[in-house]
């Protein structure tokens, strides 16, 4: 939480995230296989089959 993301670059199966704190903190990069982008305050999980990740 308090994280935004700047950027985000795929490079071949790989996906590097640019973050920074929301609150001035400091940059990060994270590297994924995969990103999961959600907006919004409810969840609609129901049938994404997440019990099996």
């Amino acid at each position: 939480l308090d994280t935004k993301v700047i950027g985000a670059q795929k490079s071949g199966g790989n996906i590097s995230v640019n973050v920074e704190g929301a609150k001035g903190g400091n940059n990060e990069t994270l590297d994924c296989d995969t990103v999961l982008v959600c907006i919004g305050r409810r969840p609609f999980t129901k049938d994404l089959g997440l019990e099996g990740v």
